[in-house]
């Protein structure tokens, strides 16, 4: 049925969340410069190529006048000026020119008359540099053969000595191209991370989690504005996300009772021990699994919160506990405690109702641990003394643990973080979860963010725990006291009767 379903579902926009857009950009902020840098330089290395080089000599003439009054005659040099430039930038000119060079070099003469002075500009261009020289001295050389038909009361002599230099021209604008190229590349680049959003099929929202995934969504779990989107893993469990804590949002709160609220049904219906779990280790099933124990405790009803994830404990570190060795439980497993050893030795939390068997070691043989008869023993005498058993499980998706749980298990309920892993992928681990004895419940979409959610719409001071307390909506927090060290159970309770 999952797979018939699976076929049946497209990628629609009421499916899409735009953070998760956005985040991706940013996430990926350096692979848009990255593809920016490569646009810009290859753009720059094939514009070098199409760039041709020529090579010019520079010469000033000057006209100055012969006999007269030195006023008509600078007037008469003025406009013999216009008649030599003519010359020089003929054709006859550059005949006359490479002719006396016998044709070996080639290139361009142009004159003009600098204003209405009586100097010329003259410039030679050639290919190489040694053309443009040799031709400009032909032309100092050969210009007075010439001159003496223009003008008999003027004469034309080279007023500096000729100068090279070099011409760069491109057919293309350059500069424009390689900034264009640059942005091309940075904006194919977005566009790649933006079909990797929309096209790898994670849960981005949730109506992509009741279309996309197998099973009922047992709630939604709203990301905490006061941890980082960017965390993920140890440095994300250090901020110790607790319902208990007067420092949660609202939203937070309320989401995890919700979601509780589901787990006291089930133990109506005479469901006692509850698997969480996810497909990857990213996705915050720690937090959600310790958070349901505590809001449970929070009505006083007996909790057993168990941390089997025992390759990566990390509950311990999420409630502050430090786990003396003799009473962590994947010792008192490996030594084959006895059922009443083990809870004899659970730790409480706090002043709540919960009793807590945690680990800080990691384990290698997790998976002979939890197979153990030890373990089965454990559940079985667990249930006549506690109303819930809260186990956080490995993730299904990397460790075969779940498996042997699912028959020892009431239930079973898998956490999705938003936009983490495809749906695809999060319905072959439902496929997993539903093969076992203990009923797949459904899953919990944790961590959401949305852009509407980003604005500051419920704050601590307004609508947080100052004005709105657990005791309004039938919840009793105990008082906490921060400095208080966890206690064993030291009674006999858990004794054989």
């Amino acid at each position: 049925g999952g797979q018939t379903m699976r076929n049946k579902k497209n990628l629609t926009l009421s499916q899409l969340e735009p953070l998760c857009i956005l985040r991706m950009l940013l996430r990926n902020f350096w692979l848009i410069v990255l593809a920016a840098c490569i646009g810009y330089f290859s753009a720059s290395a094939i514009l070098t190529g199409d760039i041709s080089r020529s090579y010019s000599s520079n010469a000033t003439f000057v006209v100055t006048p012969q006999g007269g009054s030195y006023s008509s005659g600078i007037s008469v040099a003025a406009t013999s000026a216009e008649s030599y430039a003519q010359l020089l930038g003929s054709d006859l000119m550059h005949r006359v020119v490479t002719a006396s060079l016998n044709g070996k070099c080639d290139g361009t003469i142009s004159a003009n008359q600098i204003g209405d002075t009586n100097l010329i500009a003259v410039t030679v261009v050639s290919d190489t540099p040694a053309d443009a020289l040799l031709m400009m001295q032909a032309l100092t050389e050969e210009y007075d053969a010439l001159s003496t038909y223009i003008s008999s009361s003027a004469n034309l002599s080279v007023l500096n000595t000729p100068s090279l230099s070099t011409l760069v021209e491109s057919a293309f604008n350059s500069r424009a191209l390689t900034r264009n190229a640059a942005l091309g590349c940075a904006v194919l680049m977005a566009a790649i991370l933006i079909a990797i959003v929309l096209f790898t099929g994670t849960v981005q929202n949730t109506q992509a989690a009741k279309d996309l995934l197998d099973g009922k969504l047992l709630g939604t779990v709203p990301h905490e504005k006061g941890l980082s989107m960017w965390l993920k893993g140890p440095s994300r469990s250090n901020h110790r996300l607790n319902v208990t804590s007067a420092t949660v949002s609202f939203d937070f709160a309320e989401s995890i009772h919700r979601i509780a609220e589901t787990f006291e049904q089930e133990r109506a219906a005479g469901k006692t021990v509850f698997l969480l779990t996810s497909v990857s280790e990213t996705e915050g099933k720690s937090t959600v699994a310790l958070n349901v124990a505590l809001s449970l405790a929070m009505k006083k009803t007996r909790v057993l919160f168990m941390d089997l994830d025992l390759r990566r404990p990390v509950q311990a570190r999420n409630l502050g506990i430090k786990v003396p060795a003799e009473q962590e439980l994947g010792a008192m497993l490996s030594h084959n405690a006895t059922p009443a050893e083990i809870l004899g030795n659970s730790i409480v939390y706090k002043d709540t109702t919960m009793h807590t068997l945690l680990s800080q070691k990691n384990y290698p043989n997790a998976a002979e641990l939890i197979a153990s008869r030890s373990l089965a023993d454990l559940l079985l005498r667990a249930r006549e003394y506690f109303d819930y058993i809260i186990i956080d499980l490995p993730p299904v998706g990397y460790f075969s643990e779940g498996e042997v749980m699912l028959d020892q298990a009431d239930a079973a309920v898998l956490v999705v973080r938003q936009d983490v892993v495809p749906a695809a992928v999060i319905n072959d681990c439902i496929d997993a979860l539903q093969s076992g004895r203990a009923e797949f419940l459904g899953h919990i979409l944790n961590d959401v963010n949305t852009l509407a959610s980003a604005s500051p719409t419920y704050g601590y001071g307004k609508y947080g725990y100052g004005s709105y307390r657990y005791g309004k909506y039938g919840y009793s927090a105990p008082r906490q006291n921060p400095g208080a060290q966890p206690q064993s159970e030291n009674t006999d309770e858990f004794q054989e009767k």
